[in-house]
């Protein structure tokens, strides 16, 4: 494990640390009209645009704007994920995929479940590979829309993975690797090496639950050099290639960032989505503030080093 502590925090991207504050901040509210609650609000980055909802007065709003806040989209519908290509932007709903322009104009819709009902699986998160984009949907496993042609170019259903369910996706150049969650004791919790092009498991690692727990159904990959970063459940779990490919019972490096004074001593725990630059993670922190008997809760932007 490696111990963190910030007290201030000086980020490297200070060009558009300012609207990032703002996003973070809106990341956990209080639920209007309801004294005491509060309301989490994970955000979606990609390399230039920010996927968030939050509350604005009574109304709940879900857009797409750019790291200087610039709004430039707005649904009704919460946004599960974007991804960011040369071209457009690829923003994931429950149950289709819609490209956008950098303007914000509406370019196509493409479906990947047609006359859904309230017992249907939503999408849960969505990553690009090359020319695909993969989504991952749980108990329904994962599905690849094809952006050239905006088909569905395979589905995989990973049966042969034990009590298993895809929750999100990462891609180091060449393969990917599918994060899985199980909600049976026992069941898969770890990571799948997908080959894309024969849709073959290569690999297939999972959690030391005993020493390492179990991986939460909102958690979110990326790769850094040589390691898979997962927000896991809040907490920040570095996975080495090599845990991957030995096909082992695993613990991860626990990056453990501690927040408070001595008399509240506690960690952030990170929300959402982030992104690495330099082999530095930054995101969204949840952290509480104790003010003699009352407590505080509140999200602030954070970054920690990697190495």
């Amino acid at each position: 494990m490696k111990w963190l502590s910030i007290l201030s925090l000086a980020l490297s991207t200070s060009l558009y640390a300012n609207h990032l504050e703002t996003v973070c901040k809106s990341a956990l509210q209080p639920y209007p009209g309801r004294a005491g609650y509060m309301v989490s609000n994970p955000p979606q980055f990609s390399k230039n645009f920010i996927a968030r909802g939050f509350f604005e007065d009574f109304e709940r709003l879900n857009i797409i704007e750019d790291f200087n806040g610039n709004e430039i989209y707005q649904s009704e519908n919460p946004i599960r994920s974007i991804v960011e290509t040369e071209e457009s932007l690829w923003l994931l709903f429950d149950y289709d995929v819609l490209n956008l322009s950098f303007k914000g104009d509406e370019i196509a819709r493409y479906p990947f479940v047609f006359n859904p009902n309230p017992q249907t699986a939503k999408a849960i998160s969505m990553a690009a590979a090359n020319d695909l984009l993969l989504i991952a949907r749980g108990s329904e496993g994962l599905t690849a829309l094809n952006i050239k042609t905006g088909k569905i170019q395979w589905h995989k259903d990973f049966n042969t993975i034990d009590a298993g369910k895809p929750i999100a996706v990462a891609f180091d150049g060449s393969s990917a690797q599918v994060v899985f969650t199980s909600t049976r004791e026992n069941g898969f919790n770890g990571i799948a090496t997908l080959d894309l092009d024969t849709l073959e498991i290569l690999y297939q690692a999972q959690y030391n639950q005993r020493r390492a727990g179990v991986i939460s159904p909102d958690a979110k990959p990326h790769w850094s050099q040589d390691n898979l970063i997962l927000n896991n459940g809040g907490w920040i779990h570095v996975i080495t290639k090599k845990q991957i490919q030995d096909q082992k019972p695993f613990k991860p490096k626990w990056v453990a960032v501690e927040v408070g004074g001595n008399r509240d001593l506690h960690y952030m725990m990170l929300t959402g989505d982030f992104f690495i630059e330099n082999n530095t993670l930054i995101g969204c922190g949840k952290q509480r503030e104790r003010n003699g008997d009352q407590v505080t809760h509140f999200a602030r932007l954070f970054e920690v080093k990697l190495d």
